[in-house]
């Protein structure tokens, strides 16, 4: 099985291009139901991680039991959770 770690702003902007963003809440689905679907019939993961200014890590629940979605805080920004993710996972999966 793989698991892929995804910094899901670094994909948006990448995906939308120069394009303005209208409802960025609206553009964050968009990109879940496209990596949900991109995910569907195979027993790989997917961990999309999000920069926040909450309180405290989220985690959200998500439309596929494959993928997983993150909001990072004040103190632990998306790129540390990759970190630990990638760390995390790299003894026995493919990341």
């Amino acid at each position: 099985m793989t698991v892929y770690i995804i910094d899901g702003y670094n994909l948006l902007h990448e995906l939308l291009g120069h394009r303005t963003v209208g409802d960025l809440e609206e553009e964050r689905k968009r990109l879940i139901d496209r990596i949900a679907s991109f995910m569907g019939g195979t027993a790989d993961r997917a961990i999309v991680v999000f920069d926040s200014h909450r309180q405290m890590l989220q985690k959200v629940e998500s439309a596929t039991a494959n993928v997983e979605v993150y909001f990072g805080s004040f103190s632990r920004s998306a790129d540390s959770i990759i970190e630990r993710e990638v760390y995390a996972l790299s003894a026995g999966e493919n990341v």
